[in-house]
């Protein structure tokens, strides 16, 4: 309950800077973020997610995805282990005999994070969301396949990890 009511808090305070950042300097986001792709075709996304009965939560090995049944896809939403120091965020996870591709990092899936030093994605991941290694402080590490399909980062991602040394970012990434 106390973590919710902070990432509400927080993804607020976030939404607050990013409108001051705007009017400063006349671009959204700054530092490792990444800008996000056009809006309509995440709006259009967004509806076909929030049909009733499309998607649902589920927590397997200590992580909350919000899986997508029509497009069988999940979204790692959150990440409750508390002390592991290598993540391995798997390319799928299944549920109910169905399996479905990890493709996106949610928004502070992995916020507060303490003792975290390594993440590892699978190639299937498309997009790492706005604060999903906030203040992971111990992060020094994100490896990414030479062959990742990873095209976004959203602004804020990575924001606070102060000793964060690698990262390779594919090109294609937005």
């Amino acid at each position: 309950m106390k973590k919710s009511i902070f990432l509400l808090f927080a993804a607020f305070a976030t939404l607050l800077v990013g409108c001051q950042r705007e009017e400063i300097d006349g671009e959204q986001g700054l530092g490792i973020g990444i800008e996000q792709e056009d809006e309509e075709e995440d709006d259009d996304e967004e509806e076909d997610d929030d049909e009733e009965g499309s998607t649902i939560e589920i927590e397997i090995d200590d992580m909350l995805y919000l899986l997508n049944l029509k497009k069988k896809t999940a979204v790692l939403q959150e990440y409750y282990e508390l002390y592991a120091e290598t993540i391995n965020i798997p390319a799928t996870v299944t549920h109910d005999g169905v399996e479905y591709s990890v493709t996106s990092i949610g928004n502070y899936a992995f916020s507060y994070s303490r003792y975290i030093n390594t993440i590892n994605l699978p190639e299937g991941v498309k997009r790492i969301e706005s604060g999903a290694f906030y203040k992971c402080n111990e992060l020094t590490a994100i490896n990414i396949p030479k062959n990742s399909k990873l095209t976004v980062i959203d602004d804020e991602a990575f924001y606070e990890c102060s000793i964060l040394t690698t990262i390779d970012i594919p090109g294609g990434v937005k």
